[in-house]
C-alpha cells in the first residue's frame, strides 16, 4: 500500500460516480422562468427570471450545495407580485466556476452582486438569501450583479451562504437592499461562534475543508452522497424529488465543480462585520427550532 493509497482512494471514488452527460429536464425548464446570463467585468452569471419588470425586484440567493432551482416554488409564487430573480452564485450551477480561492474574496463577490442588480435596471430590490473565497471578491461581484440588473435596490432573500453574503451586502450597501430576509443564517458575528460539532457546516468539517484538494475528493464519495445527506427532505422514491437530486448531482458531478463552493467555506468563516454591526435595513430572520436553540439568549434575558 504506502504511497499508492491515495491513487486507490481516487479510483474508488470515480468508480462510484454515475455518468451524468445531460442535464435533467428541471434544470432547463422554462415554465418556472426565463434562463438568462449576464457578463460582468470578470465573470458570467446565470439566473432565472420571472414576473413583471415594472415591479420591485426580489433577488434569491441559494445555499450549499445548491443552485437556482432551490427556489423553484418561490419564484412562480412571488412572480405574481414582484420581478423575481433566482441567481446561480459564482461557482455554482451554470455560472462561471473559477477554481482559484482568490476569486472568492468578499469584496469582489459583493461588487459583482451590485453590478448585477444595477444591470437589471432597478433602483432597489428585496434580497432573500439561503446559506455562503476571499469575501471581498464575492461581495464585489454581488454588487456588480445587482448593477447589471439595472436596478438601484432590491428585496434580498438568502439561505445559508447566500444569506451570509446578504448580511454583508446589506450592511455595506444599504442603498441597494430595501428589505432583507435571512433563512438559516444568523448575523455573521454570531453564526460562526455556534456551529455544531459534527456533520456538514460543523466546526470540524470547516477545519477539514481548509485542506487543499482533499475535500474536493471527499465530497464525491458514494456517488455524491453529501448532496442526499444535505437535502434529506428529498425522497428518491418520488419521481420529482429524484429529478431534483439528479439536478444537484449534475451541477456538481466533476471534481472542479466543487472548488468554488468549498472556497466559500475556506474564506468566509474568517470574516466579521467590524465596528458598528447593526443592520439598518428591515430584516427578517427565519430559522427552525433546532437553530433557535443553538443561538445565545438575547441580551438582558
Amino acid at each position: 500500500m504506502g504511497k499508492y493509497d491515495r491513487n486507490i482512494t481516487t479510483i474508488s471514488i470515480w468508480d462510484s460516480l454515475e455518468n451524468r452527460d445531460n442535464p435533467p429536464g428541471c434544470l432547463v425548464d422554462t415554465s418556472i422562468g426565463q434562463h438568462k446570463y449576464v457578463k460582468l467585468k470578470k465573470v458570467k452569471l446565470h439566473y432565472v427570471e420571472a414576473g413583471n419588470k415594472d415591479q420591485p425586484l426580489m433577488l434569491f440567493l441559494h445555499g450549499f450545495p445548491d443552485c437556482w432551482i432551490s427556489w423553484r416554488y418561490q419564484v412562480p409564487f412571488f412572480a405574481e407580485y414582484f420581478r423575481v430573480v433566482s441567481l446561480d452564485l459564482k461557482g455554482f450551477g451554470d455560472s462561471d466556476k473559477p477554481v482559484s480561492r482568490g476569486q472568492y474574496n468578499l469584496e469582489t463577490i459583493l461588487e459583482e452582486l451590485e453590478q448585477f442588480i444595477v444591470a437589471l435596471g432597478v433602483s432597489s430590490c428585496i434580497l432573500v438569501g439561503h446559506d455562503i473565497g476571499n469575501l471581498e471578491t464575492i461581495l464585489e461581484e454581488l454588487e456588480q450583479f445587482i448593477v447589471a440588473l439595472g436596478v438601484s435596490s432590491c428585496i434580498l432573500v438568502g439561505h445559508d451562504i447566500g444569506a451570509l453574503l446578504g448580511w454583508f451586502l446589506t450592511k455595506q450597501n444599504p442603498h441597494l437592499v430595501e428589505k432583507f430576509v435571512s433563512i438559516s443564517c444568523s448575523h455573521p458575528n454570531v453564526s460562526w461562534n455556534y456551529l455544531p460539532s459534527n456533520g456538514i457546516h460543523s466546526s470540524n468539517w470547516i477545519k477539514f475543508v481548509q485542506c487543499p484538494g482533499l475535500p474536493e475528493l471527499d465530497v464525491m464519495k458514494n456517488d455524491l452522497k453529501i448532496i442526499k445527506d444535505y437535502h434529506q427532505y428529498l425522497q428518491e422514491k418520488y419521481t420529482q424529488d429524484k429529478e431534483i437530486l439528479e439536478a444537484y448531482k449534475y451541477t456538481l458531478s466533476r471534481k472542479e465543480d466543487w472548488s468554488g463552493p468549498l472556497n466559500y467555506f475556506r474564506t468566509l468563516p474568517f470574516h466579521r462585520i467590524r465596528g458598528n454591526d447593526q443592520i439598518e435595513v428591515p430584516t427578517l430572520l427565519v430559522t427552525d427550532y433546532r437553530e433557535h436553540r443553538s443561538l445565545p439568549s438575547p441580551r438582558g434575558s
